[in-house]
């Protein structure tokens, strides 16, 4: 893995943390709404037609839906790199892929 590559990780990982940091406030916060509300909330037991689906159910859907199109897309760019190749390893030169160290001994 090259040092740009490396670097490029750890900036996501570093954004994914960040994310995930502010959702934990997000979710607690929450939680202490419904549980201050909760017992001021009347029963109301609205039927919903048969046919609509569950809200965890449709949420789940989506993201199914979602990791689908991403899928799709990450193959199609992989086959346009692949259909590229003949040019770009007349303009680019390639560095071999780096042997990954072996572990020291502790």
């Amino acid at each position: 893995m090259s040092k740009a590559t490396e670097r490029l990780t750890e900036v996501e990982d570093q954004v994914l943390e960040s994310i995930s940091s502010t959702q934990e406030p997000v979710i607690t916060a929450v939680k202490r709404v419904v549980e201050l509300t909760e017992s001021r909330i009347p029963e109301l037991k609205i039927s919903l037609n048969e046919n609509l689906p569950q809200i965890n159910e449709l949420v789940d859907l989506q993201f199914a839906f979602a990791e689908k199109v991403l899928a799709n897309q990450h193959k199609f760019v992989n086959e346009i790199l692949n259909a590229l190749k003949p040019v770009t390893e007349k303009v680019v030169e390639a560095k071999p892929t780096p042997k990954p160290k072996a572990a020291k001994a502790a």
